[in-house]
């Protein structure tokens, strides 16, 4: 497995980490990041498949996984925890509101499989889409987004939010940014750096995370407020202008949700959706799964808004309006 790492500054760099064979978004590449000094810290554990790659990456400016004295979570997902196991020697410091999860790692991902897996039954039981994904990779993509070797319990320090941690040379501000993913954090070096996590992702919906919509509108207000010129992302390329990056975020997430019930005519389902916005359907159960988890998002928020009504359960519910204009309807 390869690896790019790049020096952002003297001792900050940026990691990504792909996972081959798998499909998108799970793919990656993702961005770990480390912060050197007398205590090296990673942002991110990695994944159990891309320990190799990361030991690579630290070999390569002159450390190993024992130099790592703190490892720090942005989220709870296998690419931040999954490789913990790899550091026991390190602190290990995720976001936990009662102080409990996610220690018990595997009953977490145990309910995040289930999730997924309950998706996926719903998806291969609609006739015109089940029949249209390529299922004979499914358990196998599945096994090894979430396998076995994931860790069972984790010895978390905790972190709350507005706390400081130390990382590397630097003192961070640790903010809870909800919206994107379970777990989710950022760090705040001010005025220099906002270490963003999956708040910062291309504005399509198709690779955006969204798992609280409301919950992130408020988180990109709170970050666009913040002494920060440089976006550090999980995935891609930093942003040398983060409060633009931020303010075209919020536009984008706005105009889906105002534009979302203008879309509803005939009842559609999220899967009907999603084939009527991309033109055609992915065949990748993966790929589909995780478009509709942030198309529930930004319709789960019209619908406690009182602008959408849901009629039935899972990816088989339609949806309708009574908010949107007769002649922006499509025909």
């Amino acid at each position: 497995m390869t690896y790019a790492i790049q020096r952002l500054e003297d001792d900050l760099y940026q990691i990504a980490l792909p996972l081959p064979g798998l499909p998108a978004p799970w793919a990656g590449p993702h961005n770990l990041y480390l912060l050197t000094g007398d205590a090296p810290a990673l942002l991110g554990a990695g994944h159990p498949a891309q320990q190799q790659a990361l030991a690579d990456a630290l070999a390569s400016v002159g450390l190993r996984h024992g130099d790592i004295a703190r490892v720090i979570a942005l989220d709870w997902g296998p690419v931040q925890l999954g490789g913990a196991e790899a550091f026991p020697w390190a602190d290990l410091l995720a976001f936990s509101p009662d102080l409990q999860e996610p220690a018990d790692y595997a009953a977490w991902t145990r309910r995040l499989r289930d999730d997924l897996q309950r998706r996926a039954d719903q998806l291969r039981d609609l006739p015109t889409f089940g029949a249209a994904m390529r299922w004979e990779t499914w358990q196998e993509h599945l096994d090894a987004w979430l396998p076995p070797t994931l860790p069972q319990r984790l010895d978390l320090l905790p972190i709350t939010d507005a706390q400081t941690v130390a990382a590397g040379q630097r003192t961070l501000r640790a903010l809870h940014t909800p919206g994107p993913d379970h777990g989710h954090l950022a760090l705040h070096d001010p005025g220099r750096a906002l270490f963003a996590h999956r708040v910062l992702a291309d504005t399509s919906i198709h690779r955006a995370d969204l798992l609280d919509a409301s919950q992130l509108l408020l988180t990109l207000e709170h970050l666009a407020a913040l002494d920060a010129p440089l976006g550090l992302p999980a995935v891609g390329l930093p942003e040398p202008d983060l409060r633009w990056t931020l303010r075209r975020i919020n536009r984008h997430l706005g105009n889906l949700l105002s534009n979302l019930p203008n879309v509803l005519r005939g009842n559609p389902t999220v899967p009907d959706l999603l084939r009527a916005d991309l033109g055609y359907i992915p065949q990748e159960p993966v790929r589909f799964l995780h478009v509709a988890r942030n198309l529930d998002a930004a319709l789960a928020e019209l619908i406690r808004t009182g602008v959408v009504f849901r009629h039935g359960d899972g990816l088989a519910a339609t949806y309708t309006t009574d908010a949107a204009e007769e002649r922006m309807m499509p025909a």
